[in-house]
């Protein structure tokens, strides 16, 4: 499995300059190369870990190493706390000013140096002002990760982040229940935002509005519970919980409620599509995910 093992090299995008890690290491851990099975995972990781690795000079680089089942490689900008990076924190902190890359691939003890799976996340958030993202890709991540993509819009204002928006959002809570829609395979997810500008306004149009047909049909089968919860019980017992069908004022109150809050994101993913398009795709471009 030669695209697993070794390091990388090469020019990517036009000759962008690689990170600041020593490229005889790239692919080892404590001295093991490693390789990434089966194939389409391997040319997919190998193509991800060019990307993530192309124009972060400055950047704090922790090279690969073990931990759990992961075979871990992360990169942070220099703004990006140092208990922040080694620990991970990073990509849910999405503090203003602060980016970061991280590639991992599984393995087991029995296995290894045998990996597989493909699971990368990636974020830049603006310092002052404008519009940053974060995503996560995981593919063939087996019972440890799952599979699945996704991509969060982040408004910066004045320096504190005051908006983070689902750009292809999977479900909606209404109720006691949450409604879920079936995902894509996750590299055709990635790959309908990544494209243009215009695939991404077309694909957030059609995921809201399948939410929200989602709700309207709940409101309209009288299928929207809500929690009922029993007296309390003393001596530290929690009080009963029971799902119950909510009434028709209320049905149609949280119906409305979940409704707005789907067109509201809907239409701020869709005012700043190009900006949000710009960003997730100096994350992870079009072209590494394509089969």
């Amino acid at each position: 499995m030669a695209l697993g093992c070794g390091p990388v090299r090469g020019f990517i995008e036009g000759g962008v300059p690689m990170g600041e890690e020593d490229p005889d290491s790239a692919w080892r851990v404590d001295g093991v190369a490693f390789h990434v099975e089966p194939l389409e995972d391997a040319q997919l990781f190998t193509a991800v870990q060019q990307h993530a690795r192309a124009g972060i000079p400055g950047w704090r680089v922790l090279p690969f190493a073990r931990g759990g089942n992961f075979v871990r490689w992360r990169a942070c900008s220099p703004e990006v706390r140092p208990a922040a990076c080694e620990g991970g924190a990073v990509a849910n902190d999405l503090e203003p000013g602060t980016g970061w890359r991280e590639l991992s691939t599984l393995t087991y003890d029995a296995d290894w140096p045998r990996c597989v799976g493909v699971v990368y996340s990636a974020g830049s958030v603006p310092a002052k002002s404008g519009w940053g993202a974060a995503l996560w890709l995981g593919v063939n991540g087996q019972s440890v990760v799952g599979e699945g993509f996704s991509a969060t819009a982040v408004r910066v204002t004045d320096g504190a982040v005051t908006a983070r928006l689902q750009v292809l959002p999977h479900e909606v809570e209404l109720g006691a229940r949450t409604l879920r829609l079936t995902a894509d395979a996750p590299r055709d997810e990635a790959l309908a935002i990544l494209a243009s500008p215009e695939n991404l306004a077309a694909m957030v149009s059609l995921r809201y509005a399948a939410l929200i047909g989602r709700v309207d049909a709940a409101l309209a089968a009288g299928a929207i519970t809500v929690q009922d919860e029993g007296p309390y019980r003393g001596g530290g017992i929690p009080p009963e919980r029971r799902e119950v069908p909510a009434s028709g004022e209320e049905a149609a109150s949280l119906a409305d409620a979940a409704r707005t809050g789907l067109v509201a994101d809907r239409d701020a993913v869709l005012a700043a599509a190009s900006d949000i398009h710009r960003v997730l795709t100096t994350l992870l471009p079009a072209r590494a995910v394509r089969r």
